[in-house]
This record gives structure tokens, C-alpha cells and sequence, in this order.
């Protein structure tokens, strides 16, 4: 039998999905995100979610970052910055009380399994994570759950989930398929 985690959020509201063209799954990732932990107290209506979007796309426009974001992806820097903008906009436009920060330290000396118990725990506590998978792909999406051997995935590009054995931290040269950079697993919650 296996041990399953998931996010109330998943069954109540489903993915905004991005263009075909466009790089701004790190942007989708942090509205998809708010999206979630809002979704058991107060749904976010597509209005809403539109008001956010913009609220990160004016963001990087001021920061002269639009383009190049449109175009070749947010550097992990970047992405927390939009998503701690997004969550500060959800607070103010749903009046609840976001949060966006990081899920470990800049010194933390962690394993895989140290962190996958930590999303495990932080999941529990009604938390989503975004995390940017490396190796195959360079995509930011949201873990919303986990199982004995997938990370459930609420994603703007339709991926579901990929499996755990799958994924390892960014240290050296990692094999996996995916990778993940401490500094890009970024919580959102509500407080």
C-alpha cells in the first residue's frame, strides 16, 4: 500500500497552462501555486488569476526582464522574486495572507531524502512547491503531492508527475533525469 500526500487545492481547480511559445512557466508557477492553497478556503476565479498574472508580467517589464523571461526562462533568482511578487498581489486582491519563500537555506547541507521528507511536511501543512527541474528539461512547475514513488505535479505544461527515483539535488554532475537546485524550491502557503 502506498503512502499518498496531495494538496486539497488539486481536486478543487486545475492548472492554468502556458503558450507553446512562451517561457514563462516560472510566472504560471507561482499564480498555479497561489491558486492551490487558496483554492480550500477561497477558489481564485479566472479574473483573479488573470489579475495576478499581470501582476508578475508588469513586474518583470519594470525590471526589464519581460523579454527575456517571454523568451528564454527566468534564472532561478528571477522566479523567486516574481513569485514573492505574485504572493504579495494575492494578498492584497483576495485579502488572505500569502507567503513565498525559500524551502531551504543558501547553507543548508541536505540530502534528497532530507528534502523530499521536507516537501513531504510542508505538503502536510497545506503548502505548494516550486521547484525548477533541470537535466532534461529547464522547467518550473509545483509539487502538490507525493507517493511512495511519484512527486505529483501541478504543472502549466500538462506534466502530471515524474518519479522520485528520477530526482536528485544539483551538486555535481547529476545523472538523473531530473535535478533540482536547492535554491530553486521555493514555498508558497498561506499564513
Amino acid at each position: 500500500m502506498s503512502n499518498k500526500i496531495m494538496l486539497d487545492g488539486v481536486a478543487l481547480c486545475r492548472p492554468f497552462a502556458q503558450g507553446d511559445l512562451s517561457n514563462l512557466c516560472g510566472l504560471y508557477a507561482a499564480v498555479n501555486a497561489v491558486c492551490l492553497v487558496s483554492a480550500p478556503i477561497r477558489p481564485v476565479r479566472r479574473p483573479e488569476a488573470q489579475q495576478l498574472l499581470q501582476a508578475g508580467l508588469t513586474y518583470l517589464e519594470r525590471r526589464n526582464g519581460l523579454l527575456d523571461a517571454f523568451l528564454e526562462g527566468m534564472a532561478i533568482q528571477r522566479q523567486r522574486a516574481v513569485t514573492q511578487h505574485v504572493a504579495k498581489a494575492a494578498s492584497k486582491a483576495l485579502e488572505l495572507s500569502f507567503f513565498a519563500k525559500p524551502l531551504l537555506s543558501a547553507k543548508s547541507t541536505v540530502t534528497m531524502e532530507d528534502v523530499l521528507k521536507l516537501i513531504a511536511k510542508r505538503i502536510k501543512a497545506g503548502s505548494a512547491i516550486i521547484v525548477c527541474l533541470e537535466n532534461t528539461v529547464w522547467h518550473y512547475t509545483v509539487i502538490v503531492g507525493m507517493s511512495d514513488s511519484r512527486m505529483y505535479l501541478f504543472d502549466s505544461d500538462g506534466m502530471r508527475w515524474i518519479e522520485r527515483r528520477s530526482l536528485s539535488l544539483c551538486l555535481t554532475r547529476s545523472t538523473s533525469r531530473h535535478c533540482v537546485s536547492r535554491a530553486s524550491i521555493i514555498e508558497v502557503g498561506m499564513a
